[in-house]
């Protein structure tokens, strides 16, 4: 007892005596707080924000009746988990969007994160409750820009100076994402005029049309009128909406952008004559169309508008467990503009075991013989296109590629060095590339966009282990019965039959979970990358990119012999 005593009383003193430990311990504790609070805060700028927003997308067809309430309610309740599953890029907006976090403390951001919450959920009722029309990207882009100046201006009253990172002191313009914040201000204002514009065509027209004999006008022209209003909410939906998410292959929406004008035909041929048959049954289009309208409207809500109320919390909470690790709270944020998560170079997206055993008894149970067959199929590890050399200049190589499209190449010739001769020209390289990219259905649907961290698979491999186990058991004379097993392993039985069988792929381009595509050599005059193919020719290329069986005792066919008494 008094050893256990003595040595919490040092434990005690020791603490006691590090008032730094304590007061890092407690602000964290504190950032904490503001996190949880800023939980509390989205979720009420969420319910804020859907009694404002709601009104857009559910006027219209509350309005005109155009279906049973719970039908309306069904439509814009899909079309939003549709835009809440599909939306990526307004995400950034509040982690780094609008200001540059590397130039401001852990404390700062967060006391920023903060003030912006309040604000928006504060003025969002305000509005709200006065019946005023408000945005609530608006809202969370200048919440964030002022927050960002004020606090500039205070370091700037408090003789506090910020340098960069060559010793300058940072201006205004250093602090702010001045071109990012004002082409999103720009984007919003000039949203609003094309939609005025629009709105007030679109509705003069539509009157124009069925004003007066609005039956006759809907069975001759009404079938098209939907048809174009089907073809326009399809267009903002799907090129708009879910560009850039996985729903839509990388390849499939660059073919459909380099055919815009053959589909929006095609789409408005459909659609018409899809309404004309539905006409036909003595089926309202009209309240199909407004439906369309309203599931379109519901998506792009959730899209853009969902994100608005839980970005900023999302951006405090990978703030907090950056800081958390060192418990500095004066630390600079610069890892919020570090890429979101990705795949762990560990994990695989399949894997299938199985196994088949047989035991047989035999001379009065004293023998047990037992055969088992074991299956293990996975793929043997993950997989990044990165460049062969330091494309980037940070000193460090291995950086991800940019996957272009067969119009997007900026190939160079490779040349001999000393005869100045033409080895593996731009040509060729391109027409080893196209065959490549087409062969690669990772590559494939990426094309147009950058490669992901581990984004694509290594080669499936299959592989048969047998087992053998022979007992003799016995009592030997007493009750104490006996048992003598005797075993044989074959690990990657399948490689001992054929060499084939059972091996792990490399190739020529790979380094461990790195496969060097291109080789990075400048820019051109326009400052576009250029690079070459990682091959010194066209049939260097063909063979190196190639996964073949490597034969090495990492793969190939293995054998234990085990004996065990049992007693």
């Amino acid at each position: 007892m008094t050893g256990m005593t003595a040595g919490r009383e040092g434990r005690d003193k020791g603490f006691s005596h590090d008032p730094e430990m304590h007061l890092n311990r407690n602000r964290m504790d504190l950032y904490l707080a503001i996190v949880v609070i800023m939980l509390v805060l989205a979720v009420a700028g969420l319910v804020v924000g859907v009694s404002n927003d709601a009104v857009n997308f559910l006027n219209s067809a509350l309005g005109s009746k155009a279906a049973p309430r719970y039908v309306i309610m069904t439509v814009a309740s899909v079309g939003i988990i549709v835009g809440a599953i599909t939306s990526s890029g307004m995400m950034e907006v509040a982690r780094s969007g609008v200001f540059h976090p590397q130039m401001f403390t852990f404390a700062e951001v967060m006391l920023r994160f903060l003030a912006v919450r309040f604000t928006n959920v504060i003025l969002l009722d305000l509005f709200i409750t006065r019946g005023l029309p408000t945005s609530t990207t608006v809202s969370l882009v200048f919440g964030l820009l002022g927050a960002a100046v004020v606090i500039r201006v205070f370091k700037l009253s408090g003789g506090s100076v910020v340098t960069m990172p060559d010793g300058d002191p940072a201006s205004m313009a250093d602090m702010i994402n001045t071109g990012n914040a004002m082409a999103i201000i720009g984007g919003i204002l000039i949203s609003v005029a094309i939609a005025f514009v629009c709105g007030t065509v679109v509705m003069y027209i539509t009157r124009l049309i069925f004003s007066f004999r609005y039956q006759k006008k809907l069975r001759t022209v009404g079938a098209l009128w939907c048809g174009i209003a089907l073809t326009a909410i399809s267009y903002f939906a799907v090129f708009k909406g879910l560009k850039g998410t996985s729903v839509i292959p990388a390849h499939a929406m660059a073919w459909m952008e380099h055919h815009t004008l053959a589909m929006l035909a095609a789409m408005v041929a459909g659609w018409s004559l899809l309404m004309s048959l539905l006409s036909l049954l003595k089926i309202n289009i009209l309240r199909l169309t407004v439906l369309a309208g309203t599931f379109s409207l519901a998506l792009a809500f959730a899209g853009n508008d969902l994100v608005n109320f839980i970005g900023v919390f999302v951006a405090g909470v990978d703030a907090y467990d950056v800081a958390k690790t060192t418990g500095d709270s004066s630390m600079l944020m610069g890892s919020l503009n570090d890429p979101g998560v990705s795949y762990s170079a560990f994990s695989m997206p399949h894997r299938v075991n199985g196994y088949i055993s047989y035991s047989v008894d035999w001379a009065k149970n004293h023998l047990r013989s037992t055969f088992t067959l074991y299956y293990s199929g996975t793929n043997q590890g993950r997989l990044s296109y990165v460049f062969s050399n330091d494309m980037n200049g940070d000193t460090f190589g291995q950086d991800l590629i940019f996957i272009p499209r067969p119009d997007q190449t900026n190939f160079v010739d490779m040349k001999n060095k000393e005869t100045g001769k033409v080895t593996y020209s731009a040509a060729e390289q391109q027409r080893d590339y196209e065959t490549f990219l087409n062969g690669n259905s990772y590559l494939k649907k990426r094309q147009g966009q950058y490669a992901e961290r581990y984004g694509d698979v290594q080669p499936w491999i299959n592989q048969f282990d047998f087992k053998f186990l022979q007992d003799i058991a016995s009592n030997f004379g007493s009750n104490n019965r006996y048992s003598l097993q005797f075993s044989v392993d074959i690990l990657n039985v399948g490689n001992l039959l054929n060499k084939n069988w059972g091996v792990y792929y490399t190739n020529g381009m790979q380094s461990y979970e790195n496969f060097r595509l291109f080789t990075y050599t400048g820019q051109n005059a326009a400052g576009a990358a250029q690079y070459t193919l990682n091959a010194s020719s066209s049939d260097n290329f063909k063979k190196n990119s190639k996964w073949v069986g490597q034969n090495s005792t990492a793969s190939t066919w293995g054998i234990l012999f085990g004996l065990r008494l049992s007693f």
